[in-house]
């Protein structure tokens, strides 16, 4: 399958450029068997998500950003065109594009930065909070230097902790291909909104997604979540974002 001349992922091929193994800079994919096994089919998952038709009319409301005023919030607004061949592959080259600077890496997030329960995963546009809000796992002597270029999607230490110590029964697999997948695509959407940032400053605001977007009465908007929404018309996990929502013993 083809989109405007680039080639595009299948659930049983290709990853995107975005998460291909050295992306994962500090593990040793694909040589992990133990750990591919459950994270390389979430992967696949996840690639194969970021072309679907609700994935990609997100992304094209990001790349052609229209900004308005309403409510007191700022949220974003654009009028479809009626062919939209040309705007995705306008996006599918940005993510290719971004997927240069982007590295993916397992930490943990401080609980009393990110919210009253476990984070599933974080984008940081610099490595200014490393060590201080979030810890990485691995050597980070092995991190390129931090020249707000490069930007990391920083993936909760229990999944891979889980994927190395467990074997799962089907369905326990299935709900952690299911959870990491959709961790994956949700920092996506903040990788894109962000990938002109190169001042290094992590205390940005983004817009609502619309005015339906509304979680948990925050004040600024979520473009993840807002993501998960076009999808599911709700959190894509709420399930799993409730304490205990991950440790290494599994995904409840």
């Amino acid at each position: 399958m083809t989109l405007g001349g680039l080639e595009t992922s299948t659930l049983t091929t290709s990853i995107h450029p975005l998460y291909q193994p050295d992306r994962w800079i500090l593990e040793k994919f694909p040589k992990q068997e133990d750990v591919c096994r459950l994270v390389q089919p979430a992967v696949k998952l996840a690639s194969e998500v970021l072309e679907t038709k609700p994935v990609m009319s997100f992304f094209r409301r990001i790349m052609y950003i229209i900004l308005r005023k309403k409510g007191g919030r700022t949220c974003l607004d654009r009028e479809e065109p009626e062919e939209t061949n040309e705007q995705d592959v306008a996006v599918q080259q940005a993510l290719v594009a971004r997927a240069k600077h982007l590295r993916i890496l397992f930490g943990v997030i401080d609980l009393n930065y990110c919210s009253k329960t476990q984070a599933h995963g974080i984008t940081l546009v610099s490595q200014k909070w490393f060590a201080e809000k979030v810890f990485i796992r691995g050597n980070v002597d092995k991190l390129p230097a931090d020249d707000y270029k490069t930007h990391y999607i920083v993936i909760n230490q229990a999944y891979i902790d889980y994927a190395k110590r467990q074997r799962p029964s089907a369905s326990a697999a299935v709900r952690f291909i299911f959870s990491l997948a959709f961790t994956i695509v949700h920092e996506t959407g903040h990788v894109l909104y962000c990938r002109n940032f190169d001042d290094g400053n992590e205390d940005y605001n983004e817009p609502y997604f619309d005015l339906d977007q509304h979680i948990n009465d925050e004040k600024d908007g979520e473009l993840g979540y807002a993501l998960e929404n076009v999808l599911f018309k709700d959190v894509g996990n709420p399930s799993f974002i409730k304490k205990p929502a991950l440790t290494s013993n599994g995904i409840r």
